[in-house]
């Protein structure tokens, strides 16, 4: 496992990227597989830093959000629902590159 470094460019701004990967044999070729996209953190401990923050912030807007449901008018509901819904979505992907970047680390 190596951490290497591509430069993307979206909007007109460029940007570091790094990402964990491994080479593999398949056959007589050698081949990359990514295990996980880092984005701009330099290493795996800096990546769990980040995604154990993203995960407290998820979990206290869930809250926040549940919160409001019973104040809401039933047209706003729904929309609320949808948000949490989405946030739900995003604290199980922190959980899951935890879980990942865990796994990695004991190796």
């Amino acid at each position: 496992m190596f951490v290497i470094n591509k430069k993307s460019k979206s909007y007109g701004v460029t940007r570091q990227l790094d990402y964990l990967v491994e080479n593999y044999r398949d056959g007589n070729k050698v081949k990359r597989r990514t295990l996980l996209p880092l984005g701009e953190c330099t290493n795996l401990h800096e990546f769990l830093d980040l995604t154990e923050r993203r995960e407290a912030v998820a979990l206290s807007m869930i809250k926040l959000d549940e919160k409001k449901l019973g104040d809401v008018s039933p047209w706003e509901r729904g929309g609320l629902l949808r948000v949490i819904g989405i946030r739900k979505n995003h604290l199980q992907r922190c959980r899951t590159n935890k879980e990942k970047v865990m796994k990695l680390m004991s190796l």
